[in-house]
């Protein structure tokens, strides 16, 4: 049965086939303690109880509440062990057992959380140890996404704290950031939202890693081989996060770079546009005629011309459908054109509307 993150109510059917001889022991929830729960978190231990009812009874207020000072340190110290194993298994059950302690003030604004987030540190750069990034086992990507999941859980969980903030997630923001960026090719649908927000949210720590990021992102799409290959959601974190990166983390004037960022782009899209010319009469629809010579002009020299993605190479006389890939780079130039429209920033920017309603426009005319 696969994992699926966000729940802290799951079942150890993934491990079972490497704790075949432990016999599973119901928790009766009655007048339960926390004294009485520790014992079992103690290596294997752990396998010889319901683990979800271990997460429920952990979930519960009183549980934490009626515990001694000693008894959550102890907790926090076993679970923190789980975390700090190179066991695969381990490092997946502690993640789980981390989110439901960080449920509780007590533990959340204790000592132990700066603890906590250096395990999952060290799990993400560690990767789990695969060997070979191309074909990882599902067991340790299952435990590096329920890892990455636990983190952001916890930066949200600090957010509004201003005591949490600057005395635990801020000195480490710099690390948190560069284990995320290597994971970005393993496990985009996780990392790079988390990594989206970081960048919205601290976008001065986040200016040092911006190149790479950026670099990260433009490797995953491929060019724009890969754009139909990720889920909308995926995708349109993608596409806002290049936009943030293109000219919020700059030192200068930021909407001066935002509008320079546009004009290209619109250029770059007027240029793919242009190559249908080679294939069709256009000049035969005068109003796409009229339209792309309302935009901005091209450089005489193509080598002016700044894009973000190399020249599209087209032979249909060897392959016949090779037009179609002037479908798929406008498809992925225009949403991204759309993310300059819509994404939100703090920066005051004077759009070209004109000129974006013109591109739009002719666009729609020619689809």
């Amino acid at each position: 049965m696969p994992l699926k993150e966000g729940k802290t109510t799951v079942s150890l059917h993934l491990f079972q086939a490497n704790h075949k001889h432990h016999h599973i022991l119901p928790i009766k929830m009655q007048s339960i303690t926390l004294e009485s729960i520790i014992p079992f978190l103690d290596g294997e231990n752990i396998f010889n109880v319901d683990f979800t009812s271990l997460l429920s009874i952990l979930s519960k207020e009183s549980v934490i509440q009626n515990a001694s000072k000693n008894e959550l340190n102890h907790l926090c110290s076993r679970v923190n062990n789980y975390l700090k194993s190179n066991n695969t298994n381990y490092r997946w059950l502690g993640s789980k057992l981390f989110i439901v302690l960080n449920l509780h003030p007590e533990i959340l604004m204790s000592s132990h959380t700066i603890n906590f987030i250096n395990a999952l540190i060290k799990i993400i750069e560690s990767k789990c140890f695969i060997r070979d990034l191309s074909r990882p086992p599902y067991q340790e990507v299952v435990t590096l996404r329920s890892a990455v999941y636990a983190l952001d859980f916890i930066i949200e969980k600090i957010k509004g704290k201003p005591a949490l903030t600057r005395e635990v997630l801020t000195p480490k923001l710099p690390q948190i950031i560069t284990v995320l960026l290597d994971l970005v090719p393993l496990i985009p649908e996780k990392v790079i939202p988390l990594l989206h927000k970081l960048l919205i949210n601290n976008s001065t720590t986040f200016r040092p890693f911006g190149t790479k990021f950026e670099k990260q992102l433009l490797n995953l799409l491929h060019d724009d081989q890969n754009f139909e290959k990720f889920d909308a959601e995926l995708m349109s974190c993608i596409l806002k996060s290049l936009v943030l990166l293109s000219f919020s983390l700059t030192r200068t004037n930021a909407n001066e770079v935002w509008r320079q960022k546009v004009v290209q782009l619109i250029l770059e899209i007027k240029s793919v546009v242009t190559i249908y010319s080679h294939f069709l009469n256009t000049e035969d629809d005068q109003d796409l005629t009229s339209y792309l010579e309302m935009l901005p002009k091209l450089p005489e020299n193509p080598d002016d011309l700044k894009t973000i993605f190399k020249p599209l190479s087209i032979d249909v006389n060897d392959t016949p459908f090779d037009f179609l890939k002037i479908n798929r780079r406008i498809r992925v130039l225009t949403s991204l054109l759309a993310e300059y429209i819509q994404t939100s920033t703090t920066l005051t920017v004077k759009k070209p509307e004109v000129t974006l309603l013109q591109s739009v426009k002719h666009l729609l005319v020619l689809t």
